[in-house]
């Protein structure tokens, strides 16, 4: 377009790419571009028009179109861009009203969140699926989990040791991170749990196959315990013999969590069974905290109540005994001793 003053009409000025752009009472000058598209959004703007509408752009300006509106098609709009002078923007009525956004729909059913914990009624999978309902209500849409989504990323905690057979420990992916505190201090209890997608599990009360592991973390830091003696665990009454732990079924030998503090004051949670071997459970919290099998050690911390007071005494969990020969059980703590000299080798 050439801008001519209304006070000096022999003055013409340059070529500039705009137009006067007129929408209902209002005219307004935009600037247009070859690009059809673009031009359109520049005029939705500038007339604060759903950018979603469909708009036609029609002109009488020209000779030819003898005074009578005339739509200007995107495929003349390349050729005729830079000559347009006045341009009547008009909105197609059958994309008027349209653009407004569909609603969310509504869940008056209450959702657990995806960090709850299953009861012993419900199923790990459970869970999931709840989970994935809170999100697509959140979201407006359904989230379909990809065949093959369910077995992907999870690791197992039982391949420790090779030649050895599978068995159904594996670690706690729940992580919990404290401060380190003093001897005579506990340490906090709240707790950051990161919750994984779980896999489909079976009834607790059967056998545990690869789907039936549900990988989570819990880590946290506290205090290194001071060792004062470390011997090997002594028959007493109130530790059992290996005569007296005979093989029993998974129901008559449920699982359990307990907690291994490794040499780096952090501690990992673990679930294992009175039936499984000590060597098992030590090979998976070497696996954990990237230390040799060979020279780690895992020991129990017990306290007796004794003439002077509470004493508190370190026993070494022989490799071959039974997590319930040694006496453990989800109070138990216990925690990985490593050779000085493995020690020394690790700090140079």
């Amino acid at each position: 377009m050439h801008l001519t003053s209304s006070l000096n009409q022999n003055s013409e000025g340059d070529n500039v790419p705009i137009a006067i752009f007129c929408f209902g009472e209002q005219r307004k000058f935009v600037l247009v571009t070859e690009d059809y598209q673009d031009t359109s959004r520049r005029v939705c703007r500038a007339f604060k028009i759903a950018e979603d509408a469909k708009i036609s752009l029609q002109t009488s300006t020209f000779e030819v179109c003898k005074e009578k509106d005339t739509v200007i098609d995107e495929s003349a709009y390349p050729l005729m861009w830079n000559a347009l002078e006045e341009v009547r923007v008009i909105i197609d009525e059958s994309t008027e009203g349209q653009t407004q956004k569909p609603r969310l729909r509504n869940v008056s059913e209450p959702l657990p969140t995806p960090a709850e914990t299953p009861s012993n009624t419900q199923s790990d999978n459970d869970v999931y699926h709840h989970s994935l309902l809170e999100t697509s209500a959140r979201s407006g849409s359904v989230i379909t989990p990809k065949k093959g989504e369910e077995d992907k990323n999870y690791e197992f905690a039982e391949e420790f040791l090779p030649g050895e057979e599978h068995e159904d420990i594996y670690e706690s992916r729940e992580i919990k991170q404290t401060k380190k505190v003093p001897q005579d201090r506990e340490p906090s209890t709240s707790k950051i749990h990161i919750k994984f997608k779980p896999a489909i599990t079976s009834n607790a009360a059967s056998p545990l196959t690869h789907v039936d592991i549900i990988p989570r973390v819990k880590k946290e830091k506290m205090a290194q315990p001071i060792l004062s003696r470390t011997q090997e665990i002594p028959k007493q009454d109130g530790l059992r013999t290996r005569s007296e732990v005979p093989d029993l079924p998974a129901s008559d030998d449920p699982r359990f969590e307990i907690v291994i503090t490794g040499p780096d004051n952090s501690s990992a949670h673990f679930k294992t069974r009175g039936k499984h071997p000590v060597r098992k459970v030590l090979a998976a919290a070497c696996k954990t905290f990237g230390i040799k099998y060979e020279s780690a050690h895992l020991v129990l911390v017990l306290s007796f109540d004794e003439d002077e007071g509470l004493q508190t005494h370190h026993f070494v969990c022989p490799p071959e005994d039974t997590m319930s020969k040694c006496g453990v059980n989800s109070d138990s703590k216990l925690f990985i001793k490593v050779d000085e000299d493995d020690e020394n080798d690790n700090s140079d």
